[in-house]
């Protein structure tokens, strides 16, 4: 709940949507371990990006 509620999230809202408060508990307890797998995710995405257009240049200047 500490997430929801440094988020702004009100616990009247949060005790209407219980499914909800559920994912945000869950996201409050493996926050760093969200952060640092997305850290990852956006690592991989950026090398895989940055390979294609590599390869797209190498083809329209060779």
């Amino acid at each position: 709940m500490r997430l929801a509620h440094a988020c702004g999230i009100d616990s009247a809202i949060m005790s209407a949507f219980p499914r909800r408060s559920l994912l945000f508990r869950k996201l409050a307890e493996n926050f760093e371990l969200c952060v640092y797998s997305l850290g990852h995710i956006r690592a991989e995405l950026t090398r895989l990006r940055n390979r294609t257009l590599q390869r797209i240049w190498g083809t329209l200047l060779s």
